[in-house]
């Protein structure tokens, strides 16, 4: 069940357009990308393909067990879909196949076996129950259907707060002259242009990674989440000049953002379901960091400090844009 829920998903999120990161000129940006008329297409495609048309979209045969290829997997002369609406099991040879309260179990009670239960797998396990419902009820699982399931078992998904910095996370500055101001932007440019591009970005690392349905893949987001690390650090014991603190704040609390969202994604094939409030955290994240990077261009220029191309705190103007 898991693996359907990846695909699903991971699917669905990225036809809705995701934010991702990118890069210009040597310069790290953010931008969103507006859902593209085919991953909408691709949505649909994935909740209504029926490769046997046997009445089990694809997805379901894979819930199942069953074979998407052949009609009638345990070949009893009954299509699959039909069995199970009738209260019968598609994997065993009937009449006499009921799907008894043994069966039903084993299908609804998820990762009984995989350690303590997961927010996925008290997801799976409702969306599982309703979906039995709807199927033995003889109900149409159409795709607009399976998509206000899906939205009825993902109503109680968890939230995922960025993390909170205070000026007692910051390293202070105690002077605030102009040479020391200039100094601290230039750094902060420096610390941001420094990080190094990525031939992928994470957004492109977890399409593929669940599309695929390789974990190994998924492990490319590593270095992703160590370079997000590093600012943080870096960040963190660069000494802020007084009147600098809240936007310094604002720019740690958006890295951190980002930071964590990417790193709940990395749990795709253990724990999906948390990728679903990771986009959104990092949707907010990539925003604020724009907002934060405009506030530190207007503490800059309100100390009557702008920056040449050849400073690095030019970079704090370009991304604040």
């Amino acid at each position: 069940m898991k693996k359907v829920l990846v695909g699903v998903l991971v699917v669905a999120a990225v036809g809705a357009g995701l934010f991702f990161a990118e890069r210009i000129p040597g310069k790290a940006t953010v931008k969103s990308n507006p859902r593209a008329p085919e991953g909408t297409a691709e949505v649909v495609t994935l909740l209504t393909k029926d490769t046997d048309g046997d009445g089990l979209k694809d997805w379901e045969e894979e819930l199942w067990g069953t074979n998407a290829a052949d009609p009638d997997t345990d070949k009893d002369g009954t299509k699959d879909e039909e069995e199970i609406r009738l209260g019968r099991n598609p994997l065993v040879a009937g009449p006499n196949d009921p799907l008894d309260k043994s069966v039903l179990e084993e299908k609804t009670t998820v990762g009984k076996d995989d350690g303590p239960e997961t927010e996925t797998d008290r997801v799976a396990r409702g969306f599982l129950k309703t979906y039995l419902e709807v199927k033995q009820g003889g109900g149409t699982l159409s795709a607009e259907a399976i998509e206000e399931l899906a939205a009825r078992a993902f109503e109680n998904t968890p939230t995922l707060s960025p993390p909170v910095y205070t000026v007692a996370d910051l390293t202070r500055e105690t002077e605030r002259d102009t040479a020391t101001v200039r100094a601290y932007g230039n750094a902060v440019g420096t610390i941001i242009g420094a990080a190094p591009a990525f031939i992928e970005n994470e957004m492109a690392i977890l399409d593929k990674a669940a599309r695929a349905e390789d974990p190994e893949y998924i492990k490319r987001l590593d270095p992703i989440i160590a370079l997000y690390d590093g600012l943080l650090a870096d960040l963190t014991a660069l000494p802020v000049p007084e009147g600098a603190e809240d936007e310094h704040i604002a720019l740690l609390a958006s890295i951190g953002g980002v930071r964590l969202s990417i790193a709940k994604m990395r749990k795709l094939f253990e724990n999906p379901i948390v990728v679903l409030p990771a986009l959104s955290l990092y949707e907010e994240s990539a925003d604020n960091m724009v907002l934060a990077f405009r506030a530190l261009d207007q503490y800059f220029l309100g100390q009557g400090i702008s920056f040449s191309k050849s400073e690095g705190g030019y970079l704090i103007t370009r991304l604040g844009i």
